[in-house]
């Protein structure tokens, strides 16, 4: 789906987290998916109870033509169709 849709996880670069848990498992099963123009400044996970079995996942973005949400890699620009 990442490679298809040409998007990526803002989690990457920022080690695994945990956004799920119940029992034994804890996973990383939330996430947020960027492309094109947009760059993730900041990701991470916080551990406050909102009411949730899921913790909240958060992301600080940018808007760059220039640059592509793959962490600073020039990515080309998806084709227009009519």
């Amino acid at each position: 789906m990442l490679e298809r849709g040409r998007l990526c996880d803002a989690a990457m670069g920022h080690g695994l987290a945990p956004t799920w848990q119940s029992g034994i498992w804890v996973l990383p099963i939330d996430h947020i998916l960027t492309g094109g123009p947009l760059n993730v400044l900041d990701w991470q996970v916080h551990g406050d109870n909102l009411g949730s079995d899921h913790s909240p996942v958060m992301a600080i973005l940018t808007w760059s033509p220039e640059v592509g949400a793959h962490h600073g890699k020039r990515v080309p620009a998806p084709a227009v169709r009519p």
